[in-house]
């Protein structure tokens, strides 16, 4: 849940409604977020989309998608599990 609401924050915090277009330091910012949570363990990979109306800001794969049995790297496209 923590990893959802990260990049809940992150998307907030870079396109808000009614705001202008994010700047490209304020999109870069988000992989050095994304980098900091991951060495901290916090999760071994992520996706993240920033869009607005039709289009996509930013999307990118960080990481890993699954560390156990095997390594496999994360892609724009991963299918996660979710459930409540």
């Amino acid at each position: 849940m923590r990893q959802i609401s990260l990049v809940v924050l992150l998307a907030a915090a870079v396109v808000a409604p009614g705001c202008r277009l994010p700047s490209a330091r304020r999109l870069d910012r988000i992989d050095e977020i994304v980098a900091e949570e991951m060495a901290a363990r916090h999760f071994p990979g992520a996706v993240v989309l920033v869009g607005r109306r039709d289009r996509v800001l930013y999307c990118k794969a960080f990481g890993a998608a699954m560390i156990e049995p095997a390594h496999e790297p994360m892609h724009r496209d991963t299918i996660f599990d979710l459930a409540s």
